[in-house]
């Protein structure tokens, strides 16, 4: 009885000394990252560059998170001075992008945290040449009105490098996007709008990405760059929206969650 009673002491003497086993994770994270050119006056070579990050969340059964996420990006010490970044990673998003266009990319370790469910999950990725970039494209623009339908056609050229690209519509006159999102591998797309005002400057906000935009789980590349590029918008009675330097169209919203 005495040898029984020795051996379950020193059982749970070797669990206090080696601790309780980890907990499994209930999600798995993948994170990719490069560099994010912006072109920030239509029809003008003039870019801002910046750094793409890519973020994927999964439950361990492949199903997308129901809850919200906090995201904590870090770089080496000589990216944004040192600073950290935060945003969001919303519950039911495929994937999500927050370029940082004013933070210019450089060579080092990037570390990603999130915490989600009181859970904290870490990955990391590497850049080992922070030149590595996508082109910008030009393209053409159609303001179509049939049969009170209005939407947007819209044709670029094909980006170097690009697997998949996104398209919105942005109002410059009040620096918003006015339309949905729409995700396409090939590069022709017809947005939807509501009416839009010929007194307006509108453009068309065309995002070049080595992610495949399309499926609902796509691959995350070892190195994710993306490109933003801007398009005049033709509207209704052959009027074009001004080819003007717009103030703020470095500041357009490009962060992009990618929902089925």
């Amino acid at each position: 009885m005495k040898k029984k009673l020795g051996l379950i002491i020193s059982l749970l003497l070797s669990l206090v000394l080696v601790g309780c086993p980890p907990v499994p994770s209930k999600y798995t994270l993948e994170v990719a990252g490069g560099s994010y050119v912006q072109q920030t006056n239509v029809g003008q070579p003039e870019t801002s560059m910046g750094t793409n990050i890519v973020v994927k969340l999964r439950t361990l059964q492949g199903k997308l998170p129901i809850t919200n996420g906090q995201v904590t990006f870090m770089g080496p010490k000589t990216w944004n001075n040192g600073q950290p970044i935060f945003f969001s990673y919303p519950a039911g998003s495929s994937w999500v992008s927050a370029p940082q266009a004013k933070i210019p990319l450089v060579v080092g370790q990037y570390v990603v945290r999130l915490v989600i469910d009181g859970e904290q999950l870490e990955s990391n990725f590497q850049i080992i040449d922070s030149n590595n970039r996508l082109p910008l494209t030009t393209g053409t623009t159609a303001y179509v009105n049939e049969n009170n339908f209005q939407k947007v056609r819209v044709n670029w050229l094909p980006v170097m490098g690009a697997i998949g690209y996104y398209a919105r519509v942005l109002d410059a006159s009040i620096n918003q996007v006015v339309s949905s999102t729409i995700y396409t591998l090939g590069n022709t797309v017809e947005i939807p709008v509501d009416v839009l005002n010929p007194s307006r400057a509108y453009f068309v906000v065309v995002v070049a990405t080595t992610l495949n935009t399309v499926v609902d789980n796509p691959a995350i590349p070892t190195v994710s760059n993306s490109s933003d590029s801007l398009i005049a918008l033709d509207i209704a009675l052959g009027t074009r929206s001004k080819i003007i330097p717009m103030k703020n169209l470095n500041q357009r919203e490009v962060y992009t969650l990618k929902k089925p």
